[in-house]
């Protein structure tokens, strides 16, 4: 009798601690599942408040920087919830690139109605370009044209060349033709010329401005445009033209050989 209840014993002890571990790992579970759900909740009302649009002008000209070769997009919070900006992912034209900066401009925190700058090292074409942001299941893209204007080499005055930094030319050559160009070919676009040293050279044709410092043109069918320097020195002159949407410069160094 005594060794049949040491038994039953023993079966009603092994019966009780696997019922408290079945019952354990049913609490542990249940409370996984809990939390999960918990966490699906959250990302889904997360993604029910997002809503981001950028608000870059596409034709001004300002999201691609050549000199620099980084492209910056501006991207406002228009949701109803504080964003995280390291949660942000930009594509550009299909290929996901990584930031280089992200700060929010009117604030510490992204908060609906701040605006993110993000900024990534990716150089581009001319051309039509594509940007996507994404974050929280919200997405906007921004469709934009990559065009420069440039001036090409003073030596050849046509063909694409691009010039150099500098140029020289003799003080006895007396006047000095620049022509610039445009890729993307622009064409009827205003362009703007003007020297920092008119001692040195000064513009001369109808379209210049009273003290010969400034002058205008606008771009021919082939995105082209050309004006006139007079050489009155010798020393450096920065020539400079402005487009609207880029410019370029170059250094002219007038000598007297």
């Amino acid at each position: 009798m005594v060794r049949d209840s040491v038994t039953q014993l023993i079966l009603f002890i092994a019966v009780v601690s696997v019922a408290t571990l079945l019952a354990g790992t049913m609490v542990v579970e249940v409370g996984l599942y809990s939390q999960s759900i918990g966490d699906k909740g959250d990302r889904a009302a997360a993604a029910i408040d997002a809503d981001v649009t950028i608000v870059n002008d596409p034709e001004a000209g300002a999201t691609y920087d050549n000199r620099t070769e980084t492209v910056t997009l501006y991207v406002k919070n228009v949701g109803g919830s504080t964003l995280e900006p390291a949660d942000l992912d930009v594509l550009l034209d299909g290929e996901y690139v990584t930031p280089v900066a992200r700060e929010v401009l009117d604030g510490d925190y992204w908060r609906s109605g701040h605006t993110l700058a993000v900024t990534a090292n990716h150089s581009i074409e001319t051309g039509e370009r594509r940007a996507l942001v994404r974050i929280d299941g919200a997405r906007d893209v921004l469709e934009f044209e990559h065009r420069i204007a440039y001036w090409l080499d003073p030596e050849t005055g046509s063909g694409d060349e691009p010039a150099s930094d500098e140029y020289t030319v003799s003080l006895n050559e007396e006047t000095l033709e620049l022509t610039m160009d445009t890729d993307r070919t622009q064409a009827d676009e205003t362009v703007t010329y003007w020297v920092n040293d008119s001692t040195v050279a000064t513009f001369s044709g109808s379209d210049t401005g009273s003290d010969n410092t400034t002058a205008t043109g606008t771009t021919d069918s082939t995105g082209q445009d050309s004006v006139t320097l007079d050489l009155r020195a010798t020393g450096t002159v920065r020539v400079t033209l402005d487009i609207g949407w880029d410019e370029d410069e170059i250094l002219i160094r007038v000598t007297d050989e």
